[in-house]
């Protein structure tokens, strides 16, 4: 009888999804969220979610460590782990 041994690599399915009004008028803030989930089966490391802002668009702030991007219009959040 002959063994065989296969090494099995992890795999992460992550996923996005974002919400938020569909119209805004040009003078009110309005918020929307952007949400990571893995559906695993692996846990998912350094994931790096990027939104690019239209322009004219001004960023106010975020939260879950979401940030601005000082030289571009982009809002990177960096997310160390995502376990399914």
């Amino acid at each position: 009888n002959a063994t065989v041994v296969t090494d099995v690599l992890g795999v992460a399915d992550v996923r996005t999804a974002k919400s938020g009004p569909a119209t805004v008028n040009a003078t009110s803030n309005f918020v929307y969220t952007i949400w990571v989930t893995n559906a695993g089966p692996s846990t998912a490391s350094n994931i790096v979610v990027t939104d690019i802002l239209p322009p004219n668009l001004v960023f106010l702030g975020a939260s879950g460590g979401g940030s601005r991007a000082t030289f571009t219009s982009a809002c990177p959040s960096r997310l160390t782990t995502v376990v399914p």
